[in-house]
């Protein structure tokens, strides 16, 4: 996995939407493995993660047109693994892979270059850890109960704020305000 920039307030971040039990699952999974995690989106598999802010009809309007005729689907998550300073739960599925390359070749000019490539699809479950702690704790949590089979439900877009300093210009974020600004559910 190569090294991303932190997103640039005003960016959208396009994420999968799983059933109740499992998203919950993973939430409580990636609090007790990373208790120090940015406050803001929950546990969330990243479909796109930077989109221009300023697209963001556009980009509903396509993920809409996208949506028509989906069904919720069966994700499978692979035990969880490291990778440098990260742990993440691998998540793999036919559809899901589908869907990503839909939605890649429809956004495919508002994609950074990195995202253009194929995808390896997860869920970060902790990072910031020296590679022989987060191999530590990949173990550790191989071992504990992880989700293996969800079910996507949605398409959740989420955009980073611009907080206001005193002159109305962006002030430095220490904890990005995220915000869900559209939910879009499959089958719909």
């Amino acid at each position: 996995m190569a090294a991303t920039a932190s997103p640039v307030p005003g960016s959208l971040l396009l994420t999968l939407g799983l059933d109740r039990p499992n998203q919950a699952a993973l939430e409580s999974l990636r609090r007790a493995a990373w208790p120090e995690a940015r406050p803001g989106v929950p546990a969330h598999l990243t479909l796109f993660r930077q989109l221009p802010g300023g697209e963001a009809p556009a980009i509903v309007a396509e993920i809409r047109t996208e949506l028509r005729g989906r069904q919720p689907f069966p994700v499978l998550f692979l035990p969880p693994r490291a990778h440098g300073d990260a742990v993440f739960l691998p998540a793999r599925g036919e559809h899901l892979l589908d869907l990503h390359g839909a939605l890649r070749h429809r956004l495919f000019a508002l994609l950074r270059p990195q995202e253009r490539l194929e995808p390896d699809l997860h869920v970060t479950l902790a990072a910031g850890r020296s590679p022989r702690d987060a191999a530590d704790l990949a173990g550790k949590l191989g071992r504990a109960p992880v989700p293996v089979l969800a079910r996507a439900e949605a398409l959740l877009l989420w955009r980073l704020a611009r907080p206001a300093g005193p002159t109305g210009a962006a002030a430095p974020v220490r904890d990005p305000p995220w915000s869900l600004l559209v939910s879009l559910r499959l089958g719909r």
